[in-house]
């Protein structure tokens, strides 16, 4: 995967660091040029200075320097002075006798710089060629480096400090530009993180860089295009299931009047009694495609909550598992608080029956189920189912809130549905569920808090 941050500054640093680099050289040359310049500059002086002392004294040449003078010319707290006129005959006339030969310029009073080695050191060495009374001198200078080299070494050593400090601030001004720039793609990001599971509504497009208007407005058909199909995909199913409603109910009503009619006739009896479950089965399935497309996220809308007490619902919705709980000769008992929560009742009630159904299904005969409802020290308020069933192993504890995911346990059947609508209607409501275990030795308990 690459990164838009990485190639920018791939694409900015490097170039930036090349340019750096050339006016780093540039800018050495410019410096050390004149330095150099100045350093040859007073090694002319001293060759200048001897030429003005040249005499030609019985047709031969001398150099007029006493020698405290001559000391002078060597006097430096660095390098060491070498220095040495000869005549035409390469004679040396005055000064160091192993001067390395002198190579002069064509042009008379012409200055030559260049570099050579005196005693096993390199110098830097500057001549000039005169004449004298129609004879020719070769005067040269030479001096050891030791100057040079560390004046050299101070500028590089400066060049590099404040070259090292540019591209530091030029490195971390570019950084912050890219992450500028990019702020916008961040802010996108967070948005699209920020959403909900089933939140299909368009991105926004105030204040858009133009380079994202197109990746948003792609985005945007897109969860159009999917809103739509998912929106005909719930209504299908929302009308499959009450569609077929009525005529399970009619099936059932029939089923249970040939069961009466037929009483005496054991195998009869029994072939309506599995056909009378299967409906009973197919009509709780149905019952549960509603409540599951009623409680996909895109259909909530959290603006039309109302102040729903927990309590009440309870006492109103309960009526109909009693007779479900007396035929399994369970307990179902209710501890009941006044309490609020802000939600869609009708969510809530489909809530609690797929809990409470769930709970009957799966305690066993002369077992218990619990309902609770409580008001907490915060103002959140809590449901809570609890049964003695045979209980939920921990590490399935997440995955049974899965659609289609079901603990395998002898004697029951069913969809895995409930506890999958039981998560969407959760998620609707910005609540939290927590599957624990059961006060007693055996058993589940569901608790789900809403925020205060």
């Amino acid at each position: 995967m690459t990164s838009i941050r990485l190639g920018l500054l791939k694409r900015l640093i490097i170039p930036m660091l090349l340019v750096s680099l050339l006016a780093s050289a540039l800018t050495y040359w410019l410096a050390w040029g004149p330095a150099q310049l100045a350093f040859d500059q007073s090694l002319a002086d001293n060759a200048w200075a001897l030429a003005s002392r040249l005499r030609v004294i019985d047709n031969k040449v001398v150099v007029d320097l006493p020698n405290p003078a001559a000391q002078i010319l060597r006097i430096d707290h660095y390098d060491e002075i070498f220095f040495a006129v000869r005549d035409e005959a390469h004679h040396t006339i005055l000064g160091d006798h192993d001067f390395p030969n002198l190579q002069t310029a064509q042009a008379d009073q012409a200055l030559l710089a260049y570099y050579a080695t005196m005693r096993g050191e390199p110098v830097r060495v500057i001549t000039l060629i005169t004449h004298i009374d129609g004879k020719e001198v070769r005067i040269g200078v030479a001096e050891t480096l030791r100057k040079r080299k560390r004046s050299q070494s101070e500028i590089l050593s400066g060049l590099m400090i404040l070259e090292s400090l540019l591209l530091g601030v030029f490195v971390l001004v570019v950084w912050k530009a890219v992450g500028s720039g990019l702020r916008p793609v961040s802010r996108f990001q967070e948005e699209l993180d920020m959403r909900k599971p089933g939140d299909l509504t368009a991105l926004h497009t105030e204040n858009l860089p133009v380079e994202l208007a197109p990746a948003v407005k792609g985005i945007n058909d897109l969860l159009a295009r999917l809103d739509s199909s998912l929106r005909t995909q719930r209504e299908f199913i929302a009308d499959v299931a009450h569609q077929i409603r009525t005529p399970l109910a009619g099936i059932q009503t029939h089923v249970e009047w040939l069961i009466t009619r037929h009483a005496n006739d054991e195998k009869s009896r029994q072939s309506l009694e599995l056909v009378l479950s299967s409906v009973k089965d197919l009509t709780r399935k149905s019952n549960q495609l509603m409540s599951l497309a009623r409680a996909e996220p895109s259909r909530c809308n959290p603006e039309l909550f109302e102040e729903v007490r927990l309590d009440l619902l309870v006492e109103n919705t309960m009526q109909h598992f009693i007779l479900l709980a007396d035929n399994k000769l369970i307990d179902l008992g209710f501890e009941l608080t006044p309490t609020s929560a802000r939600g869609d009742v009708f969510l809530l009630r489909d809530l609690l029956d797929n809990l409470v159904d769930n709970a009957i299904r799966y305690t066993p005969e002369g077992g218990r189920v619990t309902v609770k409802c409580r008001t907490m020290p915060d103002s959140s308020a809590e449901l809570e189912v609890e049964d003695t069933g045979p209980g939920i192993p921990e590490q399935a504890r997440t995955n049974v809130l899965k659609r289609h995911v079901r603990l395998d346990i002898e004697g029951q059947k069913g969809a895995g549905l409930g506890l999958a609508i039981v998560n969407n209607i959760v998620a609707d409501h910005n609540a939290s569920i927590v599957i624990a275990d059961s006060h007693a030795n055996s058993g589940t308990r569901f608790v789900v808090r809403f925020p205060a």
